[in-house]
């Protein structure tokens, strides 16, 4: 698995929402970035298979998720610098 089959399955699961379930346009674009973010932390982290993440890899990603996008032991958000 990589990051442009990701990248294609978040596309779809979101034509998916506002085609199929008639989801509004702000929805659909919430679950957008909450799908970039797990995208972000499976690139970072490495994950090998993004469809089968282990709960320890749950639970790294709920840290990453709720610290700002922070590793553990770091002070600032992973990701490209400016």
């Amino acid at each position: 698995m990589n990051a442009n089959e990701l990248q294609s399955d978040i596309v779809a699961f979101r034509q998916y929402l506002k085609a199929e379930r008639g989801m509004a346009e702000n929805s659909v674009l919430a679950y957008g970035r909450d799908l970039q973010r797990y995208a972000e932390w499976v690139a970072t982290v490495r994950l090998e298979n993004y469809l089968k993440p282990t709960l320890r890899d749950l639970s790294s990603y709920l840290l990453f998720a709720t610290t700002g996008g922070r590793l553990p032991g770091t002070a600032e958000p992973s990701g490209p610098s400016d």
